[in-house]
């Protein structure tokens, strides 16, 4: 699916339905070009682009939002979901205006992130989580009303010169659990995986970058 001339203005895809996601990649292989995806339903369920079921998709020059309301915290979809083991390639895209995350890759997803914009989310701009690994590098990541980006304890990423301003929570937000509560054994090597360099925050609420950024 590639839009016209290279213009993402020119190809625009509306989804008005509540609860489903304007384009849903399920088990497949394909990419995403040069278009705007919007979904505009009135309640708080479906997401621009649902990549399920081990897909391999690549995405540049696109365009995503979903209108954020003020009453609207911790309830609807993310803009771009990534999950079941699938593989994206995300670049030179803007996400804007989500109703929960940025971007959420969980469920053993693969997920490059590189020369986005991620702004005005009600969550966090990018959330990892179950198993997930996400590389995200030389993003732009502004006012978000929680964390830049999330990283669950059951997951990793690998973050490079990502530059984070105007959020409510921690630029870059890692997780942890009590070492006496650890149940699971891998959670150790999903710290090992996790690394944080270059990265730059300004204007937010809690400046200091979590324990792994250099």
């Amino acid at each position: 699916m590639i839009g016209l001339g290279g213009d993402r203005s020119q190809v625009v895809i509306t989804h008005l339905k509540d609860q489903w996601s304007v384009i849903i990649i399920q088990d497949s292989e394909c990419k995403i070009a040069d278009m705007t995806i919007l979904h505009e339903g009135d309640t708080f369920e479906g997401h621009c682009l649902s990549c399920v079921d081990k897909s391999r998709v690549t995405i540049d020059q696109c365009r995503f939002s979903n209108s954020r309301s003020p009453d609207s915290y911790h309830m609807g979809a993310t803009c771009v979901n990534i999950c079941s083991s699938s593989s994206v390639l995300m670049t030179n895209s803007e996400v804007k205006s989500s109703r929960k995350h940025g971007v959420f890759i969980g469920e053993e997803a693969r997920t490059t992130l590189e020369n986005n914009e991620i702004k005005s989310t009600t969550c966090s701009g990018i959330y990892v989580v179950s198993g997930a690994h996400a590389i995200i590098r030389n993003n732009k990541i502004n006012d978000c009303l929680a964390h830049g980006i999330l990283i669950a304890e059951d997951a990793s990423a690998e973050m490079y010169s990502n530059q984070i301003s105007n959020v409510e929570g921690m630029p870059v937000r890692i997780l942890s659990r009590d070492p006496d509560d650890i149940d699971d054994a891998s959670l150790p090597r999903y710290r090992s995986m996790t690394k944080s360099e270059n990265n730059i925050s300004s204007n937010c609420r809690n400046l200091a970058l979590d324990a792994l950024d250099n």
